[in-house]
């Protein structure tokens, strides 16, 4: 690689990360672009790799919320 192509790598990994969201449910990132399913509770937008976490989410949000894990999908 050229110190170039690094450089630019990065700051394509950095944007990415910027863009993701964690998916309150699994921890999966998800591409809110690409997201299964979205949810506003109050006030804010989550965002769902599948409609299984969607469901799970709007049925217990409180369950899911401040909850630290590791993805598990």
């Amino acid at each position: 690689y050229s110190i170039q192509q690094t450089l630019t790598n990065l700051v394509y990994d950095f944007r990415k990360r910027l863009i993701m969201q964690v998916d309150p449910v699994c921890g999966m990132m998800v591409d809110p672009k690409a997201a299964a399913g979205q949810s506003e509770y109050k006030g804010q937008t989550y965002y769902f790799c599948s409609l299984g976490c969607k469901k799970a989410f709007d049925q217990e949000p409180e369950k899911y919320l401040g909850k630290e894990h590791e993805p598990n999908h």
